[in-house]
């Protein structure tokens, strides 16, 4: 499964995936940029939620790095490329609903709920624990990084 497979379709990117791109993690930098440059031409589109910036800001806080923060701040916001998406009491019910059907933790339902609640058609995570319903494709990055 290439990154190919991801266009033309709403892909919600987990937490993981930021920090791969914002930190540099080198090993993910070619589908990063691949990825990132089909969402500059079009190809597909990508959103989060506004828990992506919690859970990206926590090292940079912890380490006082008010460079790395200001990083993430400035990136993880609307704009023409990416829809960050507030956390209302509707996505709160259905991530409760989530745990309910397949368990899980708390942070990762909020995603999942969501991303299903902005209809995205993949969940796109490193995360391999990460569990999701029926109605939304999961895909890891290491697949599409291993076959592209």
């Amino acid at each position: 499964m290439g990154l190919n497979s991801l266009f033309r379709k709403t892909v919600y990117l987990d937490t993981n995936i930021f920090i791969y791109a914002i930190e540099g993690f080198i090993q993910y930098k070619p589908v990063l940029t691949a990825l990132f440059e089909a969402v500059e031409n079009s190809e597909l589109t990508i959103v989060t939620s506004e828990l992506t910036l919690a859970e990206c800001l926590v090292k940079p806080c912890k380490d006082n790095n008010h460079k790395l923060k200001d990083l993430y701040c400035s990136f993880i916001q609307s704009s023409n490329f990416l829809t960050v998406l507030s956390i209302d009491r509707k996505c709160l019910i259905k991530s409760a609903d989530l745990r309910a059907e397949v368990g899980g933790k708390l942070p990762d339902a909020i995603h999942i709920a969501s991303a299903i609640g902005y209809e995205c058609d993949v969940f796109l995570t490193n995360h391999n624990s990460i569990r999701v319903s029926n109605t939304l494709e999961l895909i890891f990055l290491d697949l599409i990084k291993n076959n592209n």
